[in-house]
This record gives C-alpha cells, structure tokens and sequence, in this order.
C-alpha cells in the first residue's frame, strides 16, 4: 500500500481504468496514478480539467440534479433554498462510454451510500471512498454504515485499509466509544481474489 491508499501492484498502465469522482479526491491522489494506468477519468460538478462536468449519481438516477451551492448534496439540508442543477452521470454510462473500471474513488458528500445501495453487484478491482463525520453522528447512521460495508465484502472484497477521522476520534474519545466505525473515516476495498494485502474487519462491521 502506499500513502495514497490504493494497491499500486494492481495497476496496469496497458489495462487499468480508474474513477476519481468528488471534490474530496485530491489530486495529488490523481497525479499519482496516472502514470501507472490507462486513463483516468475525473468527474466532478466543478474544477479544472474533467473529463465529465457532472455529479456522479447510482444507475438510474437523474440526468440532472438539485444540490446545495457548495456543491454538496447533503447541504441542501443544512443549507435549505440555496439549490443549484448540475447534470449527472451514472457508473453504468461510465463503462458504456469506457468499458470496465477497475478502481473506483469517489468522494461524493455523502451520497456513498446512495450509489452502493444502487448496485447489485460489482467488479471492480479496488474501491477507495469515505463515510462522512455527519452520516456515523447516531446509531441509525452507524447501522446504515455497517450494513453497507457488509454488503462491499459479501460481494467479495476484503477492506485492505482504512483511517480514521482525528475529528471522530476525538469524539469518541470524549464519549469513551467501544464501537470503532464511529471513528473510521476512509476505506480500501480490494476483490478477494486479488487480493495479498493484510485483512482488517474479517468478520464483519
């Protein structure tokens, strides 16, 4: 593994198509794998050189859609009325337009959730995305999360790293917390059978 959280024995400069989605993919993570991959696609609703000016949203969702001025979906709620449309773009026109994806980061504001409830199944080889402070903040929240990390390794993939938030942590801390997802921020899934890296949660969220 290296410092940028992804697993670079599995790049394939002939081969790999990666996914950056969301203005919380940094792009020294971006410049860093561009030169072992085949392309690298970047999608967001704002910045400088994207491939796709758009929001990435589950399969099926809308061709456009309502979010809050900073650019995030879940500011609508704490900011109500400030409501802008940007269009949309969805995993399953990705590979239409590209064929397989093989890494998947996205950094979306909390619609994660959205887009892997939105699936059946998967095949990507690495999948590399957060759980925001805001969606761990009550024990219905940490359900949600669990349930949707179980889901990620029934469809085979073993969580290969991950950091925890210093923002939860110190929480946490202050409350005296057992239950350690409320203070995991970022995750790295790797496909099982790709896998050679150490497991960490083998028995479930």
């Amino acid at each position: 593994m290296s410092e940028y959280w992804i697993d670079e024995t599995l790049l394939d400069k002939e081969k790999t198509i990666a996914v950056c989605a969301g203005a919380g993919v940094l792009p020294h993570f971006e410049n860093n794998i561009k030169p072992l991959c085949k392309e690298v696609l970047r999608i967001d609703i704002k910045g400088k050189n994207l491939d796709y000016g758009r929001a990435l949203v589950r399969n099926g969702g809308p061709e456009m859609i309502e979010m809050g001025i900073d650019g995030a979906y879940y500011s609508t709620i704490r900011k109500e009325g400030l409501f802008k449309e940007f269009p949309t773009i969805t995993i399953e026109q990705l590979e239409k337009n590209h064929g397989e994806i093989h890494i998947l980061k996205i950094d979306i504001e909390g619609e994660e959730f959205a887009i892997f409830d939105s699936l059946d199944d998967v095949n990507f080889e690495q999948i590399i995305f957060e759980i925001h402070d805001f969606l761990v903040d009550s024990e219905e929240n940490v359900e949600d999360a669990q349930r949707l990390l179980n889901k990620i390794q029934d469809w085979g993939y073993d969580c290969v790293w991950y950091n925890e938030s210093p923002k939860i942590k110190m929480l946490r801390d202050k409350k005296n917390e057992a239950n350690p997802l409320r203070g995991i921020h970022e995750f790295v899934f790797v496909r099982r059978d790709l896998n050679n890296n150490k497991v960490f949660f083998k028995d479930g969220f």
